[in-house]
């Protein structure tokens, strides 16, 4: 198993199958925006799909939303079915006990992280999305731009 497939597996293998996964290096160059169908990734397997994928990149950005086209634009995102935030440091201990502890955890760096909430019920609004998202970044001292 691969860790950035089981990742990708926990927050989008019940995704609808018609929806794209975005996935851009990191630094982006111009044109490298990569839009992979749902589909594939879900009958072959995020671990077959992703080397052929990346082609090699492991430093990358991935859109937490799917997109229901191959374009990286606010109206090309799917209902959201997660929420996440995003941690230039240790989180908070205490943890805020209005707070649920996070479904999944990813260290991007050392004393950095990434944490994702994964919903029962897809968020449509995502002006609520967004609220809800700056809402955690508030409680947690996350980086508000990442919502």
């Amino acid at each position: 198993m691969h860790p950035a497939a089981d990742f990708l597996r926990a927050l989008f293998q019940g995704e609808d199958h018609s929806t794209y996964l975005e996935i851009r290096p990191i630094p982006l160059m111009a044109g490298e925006n990569r839009f992979f169908p749902m589909r594939a990734l879900q009958r072959h397997g995020f671990e077959q799909a992703l080397p052929l994928a990346l082609d090699g990149i492991s430093n990358v950005f991935f859109g937490a939303l799917p997109r229901v086209r191959a374009r990286g634009g606010a109206r090309d995102v799917a209902p959201a079915r997660v929420l996440w935030a995003d941690l230039d440091r240790a989180p908070p201990e205490p943890w805020p006990v209005e707070l649920p502890r996070p479904s999944l955890v990813v260290q991007t760096s050392p004393g950095k992280s990434q944490m994702y909430w994964l919903l029962n019920a897809a968020i449509t609004d995502l002006d609520r999305l967004e609220s809800l998202n700056r809402r955690l970044a508030s409680l947690l001292g996350a980086d508000q731009a990442a919502t």
